[in-house]
């Protein structure tokens, strides 16, 4: 299977979820930083090209750089996820997305609606206990939300950022 790549938006936690974030397990994939995620799978690393990212920075410069305030603390399966207040940003980027690149659906088209969601953890157990009571206790928090980033997995089994896009420039 080739080396897929995505289009996200990192996040940046406040220090305590951070600590949270990378003592229980956020995710098994290294370089991966908190984000929400604009459209996974995307694009195989091996078939971009220098239009894929002038085209997303088009894309990027079309939508505003917007405030998201993540306010709810959500358990689904095995993960912990943090829900930002105002869907609409996350969701509208994805459709210009998609607009572009109809054939990359968000997670192989899974999932029948999307969900735009920062996941805390993804793990087991009382991970999943303590993380979800660290959400609660340090949330709200809200970040101004000022560039997509673009990252592509690599031969080892993590990520690493291929490009940045600042929103509105």
């Amino acid at each position: 299977m080739p080396l897929q790549s995505a289009l996200i938006i990192p996040i940046e936690l406040p220090a305590p979820l951070a600590a949270v974030r990378a003592r229980l397990g956020a995710t098994t994939s290294p370089g991966l930083p908190a984000h929400v995620t604009i459209l996974f799978p995307f694009i195989p690393v091996t078939n971009l090209d220098p239009s894929v990212g002038a085209a997303v920075m088009e894309l990027a410069a079309a939508m505003e750089p917007f405030r998201a305030r993540f306010d709810q603390v959500q358990r689904q399966d095995a993960m912990v996820w943090l829900l930002p207040a105002q869907q609409e940003p996350f969701l509208e980027l994805t459709a210009a997305v998609l607009a572009r690149w109809p054939a990359y659906q968000p997670y192989g088209g899974a999932f029948n609606s999307l969900i735009a969601h920062l996941t805390l953890v993804e793990s087991g157990g009382d991970a999943i206990t303590r993380a979800t009571s660290a959400a609660l206790e340090h949330g709200p928090f809200e970040v101004l939300v000022e560039e997509l980033q673009f990252i592509g997995e690599v031969e080892s089994g993590g990520w690493r950022e291929l490009d940045r896009f600042r929103l509105g420039s």
